[in-house]
């Protein structure tokens, strides 16, 4: 059933995989200390490989005749997951190296309000945990056997709860990396076999303490980010119903029957300022817009704005004349180019677009 629960949870989001990897992970390290035997362990890991191995089988064949139903292409553009799986151009000594140094750098730098606390909180809990795991390691498991499987499932772990990125070749982000948290459950699993002096077991509650101020610090930093985003989106609401206006404003326009281009990126528009008051607020949000690339804008104008719009395409023969308009809000940043309506709103225009 395992394997049924793992096709689910990808279907879910694939970044649960993840997570299922480090429950695992930290289940056979459990079992280990408690003093199961090493081929017992060994085969149920053998097991468990199958199971993830099936159900991720499971999922893209189901995924594959869905898509081959719908008549739907998978895309390999940003998060797309055409190319999963094909490491033809890519190093996997180096993707490994690259796969551990983002989940240690995402621990030592969080990304989360107070973030040098956090980090520094974190930093602690890694170096108590890696000596409570030599302990232990050393006086806790007898065989040499069970000792050797300990010590690579510990190595591991942080590879585990971040096997997504190796899965994508590094295409991660934020949302991707709630499972980096299980390295708390990690610490909290290795301190329940050490035995605690008087003195050492209020560790315990010290180390709960800062896991408990780092949570809080996430709860603090989900709400400036929805502020934030929530604060874009009024300005991309403001900024296009200016474009849509200036459309409408030209001679020879008419709403879903002229053809429009809009080209342009919105960080490179003369408008476009840095969000005050978010400076803490890092990752993969934009500054101002939460559009952020040139075909957004018709479907923000089409969904978000409800809009009738006829795309146009350019020709290459056309980049000279869109390099010579002005850029919005400027006279001349909306002029026709043959039968279609263009509007700059961007200094700079994408590679490909025209």
């Amino acid at each position: 059933m395992g394997g049924v629960f793992i096709c689910l949870c990808l279907g879910l989001y694939q970044a649960y995989l993840q997570v299922a990897v480090g429950l695992l992970l930290l289940l056979f390290m459990q079992n280990l200390l408690d003093g199961e035997n090493f081929k017992k362990v060994f085969f149920s890991g053998l097991k468990s490989i199958a199971m993830l191995l099936g159900g991720s089988i499971a999922y893209t064949l189901i995924m594959r005749f869905i898509l081959h139903v719908k008549n739907i292409a998978l895309t390999n553009n940003y998060n797309g997951l055409a190319d999963v799986g094909d490491y033809s151009t890519t190093s996997i000594p180096t993707l490994v190296v690259k796969t551990y140094q983002y989940i240690i750098t995402e621990w030592l730098h969080p990304q989360t309000f107070r973030s040098g606390f956090v980090g520094l909180a974190n930093t602690g809990i890694i170096l108590l945990t890696i000596l409570l795991f030599v302990l232990l390691l050393v006086t806790k498991v007898e065989s040499n056997s069970s000792r050797v499987l300990l010590l690579i499932l510990f190595l591991l772990f942080p590879f585990g709860i971040n096997v997504v990125y190796f899965v994508s070749k590094g295409m991660e982000h934020t949302l991707m990396t709630f499972s980096f948290g299980l390295l708390y459950l990690l610490f909290v699993l290795l301190l329940h076999y050490f035995p605690l002096s008087k003195i050492q077991k209020y560790l315990p509650y010290a180390a709960y303490a800062a896991m408990g101020l780092a949570v809080w610090c996430n709860v603090i930093y989900a709400n400036q980010t929805y502020l934030k985003v929530a604060l874009q989106e009024k300005a991309t609401d403001a900024f296009m119903v200016r474009v849509v206006d200036r459309l409408e404003q030209t001679e020879g326009y008419v709403p879903g029957k002229t053809p429009i281009a809009v080209v342009g990126l919105m960080p490179t528009s003369p408008l476009y300022k840095s969000m005050a008051g978010f400076e803490d607020v890092r990752g993969r949000t934009m500054d101002a817009y939460t559009a952020s690339w040139e075909k957004i804008y018709y479907l923000y104008l089409e969904n978000m704005l409800n809009y009738p719009v006829i795309r146009a395409p350019l020709a290459k023969e056309d980049q000279a004349a869109v390099d010579a308009m002005p850029t919005f809000p400027a006279e001349g940043c909306c002029a026709f180019i043959g039968d279609t309506l263009v509007i700059k709103i961007g200094s700079t225009v994408a590679t490909g677009i025209l």
